[in-house]
């Protein structure tokens, strides 16, 4: 990894011999391994000030596991509050924030109080023969075809079938709810992009508007009817819960299962032993989930702070990339490879009060995949015909995986 002199302006605090004048997206732009090439910020500071931190804001960027967690636990002196804000108000205007993913104590408890119930474990247990029903489904489709697109033809198509049972919304709405999000994701401007957010918005509002007036037994209907500390919800609450609960149920599941399905084609002998050993399916997606992290998260720093001899100053964002210290080789000897006997804990789901909230759901959608996926389509490969594609705009993706079989 090369550390640069600064070429831009840096804030009077940060070292030189800290600045990282890059953003990861353009560092790994273009790269055969987008993972194994931001593997080498291990060479250099375990801390650096990136130039684009996040959506071209400079920051300070962590490179390795312990500071990962470290700072992810201390939200007295590493808050999220303004993070989410930051994004939404900057795309398409809006005030309000994910919930409870974008508040610190005491507000994060409650709305995450609202929320617990409806993804512990038992329940989500009851959710799982839906769940492979639609998988199969899905799948069948497919079937008479050797070649397809498996994000295309497939990935795309199944969190978001999932997230429309989920919040009680009609299947019919499953064409508009994918093109929405392809195009926030890999919309060519900004203004396309925004676009895209705000039609989500506005649908989920409209549909916030209709449970009020007709409440029934659906998760929205029973959000609304939930008190935040003694106060009835407010319309800001609701739709900041529900937009989290979309963003996180489409975009962070649909880049996990992109980039195991294309390990899975690159690797034939891990596939094959996956589907020898069924009982093996599960650690095979926490490894996989710990090799292929897919989202940024950030912190604000809350006053000025020493953290191990680097002088960071209050309203500095630090940002925590889970593809960077999913392959920190200081926790994960031989970070690269796929082993299914690891015991180290990952950081793909976070850490601290804010450690993901549908991780038994997200674990068992990934886990059903992998089931029936390996179980329709022997010898899966990768289709050396058409180009595989990945972007990094958001959530870490695959774009396209032509896959053939058989």
């Amino acid at each position: 990894m090369t550390i640069t002199s600064a070429i831009r302006t840096f804030p009077d605090h940060v070292p030189t011999e800290l600045i990282w004048d890059h953003d990861i997206d353009e560092f790994v732009a273009g790269t055969a391994d987008p993972y194994e090439a931001v593997a080498q910020l291990h060479e250099g500071p375990d801390i650096v000030w990136a130039a684009g931190g996040y959506r071209g804001v400079g920051g300070w960027l962590l490179t390795r596991y312990e500071d990962f967690e470290a700072i992810s636990v201390d939200h007295e002196r590493f808050g999220v509050n303004d993070h989410f804000r930051f994004v939404f108000s900057d795309v398409v205007g809006v005030s309000w924030s994910f919930l409870p993913l974008g508040v610190d104590p005491p507000a994060h408890r409650f709305y995450r109080q609202i929320l617990q119930p409806h993804f512990q474990p038992s329940v989500v247990k009851r959710m799982e023969d839906g769940i492979r029903r639609t998988c199969r489904r899905l799948i069948a489709e497919l079937r008479g075809s050797k070649r397809f697109d498996y994000i295309r033809d497939f990935a795309r198509y199944f969190p978001t079938t999932i997230f429309l049972n989920l919040m009680d919304l009609p299947e019919d709405n499953l064409e508009m709810f994918v093109e929405w999000e392809t195009t926030m994701v890999r919309g060519e401007t900004n203004a396309i992009r925004s676009g895209a957010m705000r039609s989500i918005i506005n649908y989920l509002q409209e549909r916030i508007d209709e449970r009020r007036a007709n409440p029934g037994e659906d998760l929205i209907s029973r959000i609304l009817a939930s008190d935040v500390d003694g106060k009835p919800m407010s319309n800001d609450e609701a739709i900041g819960i529900c937009s989290l609960l979309y963003a996180a149920g489409l975009d962070t599941v649909l880049g996990s299962l992109g980039w195991h399905m294309y390990r899975l084609a690159c690797e034939p002998e891990l596939q094959q032993f996956i589907r020898d050993n069924p009982s093996k399916t599960m650690a095979a997606v926490d490894e996989l989930c710990r090799a292929y992290g897919v989202v940024r998260n950030r912190r604000r720093v809350m006053q000025d702070l020493d953290y191990k001899g680097i002088r960071m100053k209050k309203g500095d964002w630090v940002n925590l990339p889970t593809m960077v210290v999913s392959r920190d080789n200081r926790k994960y000897p031989n970070p690269h490879a796929i082993d299914l006997d690891r015991n180290e804990r990952n950081m793909t789901f976070g850490s601290g009060i804010h450690y993901c909230l549908g991780i038994h759901l997200a674990r068992m959608e990934m886990k059903i995949v992998l089931e029936e996926v390996l179980a329709a389509f022997p010898d899966i490969r990768l289709d050396p015909a058409k180009p595989f594609e990945y972007h990094t705009v958001g959530a870490w993706s695959v774009a396209s995986l032509p896959i053939m079989w058989g």
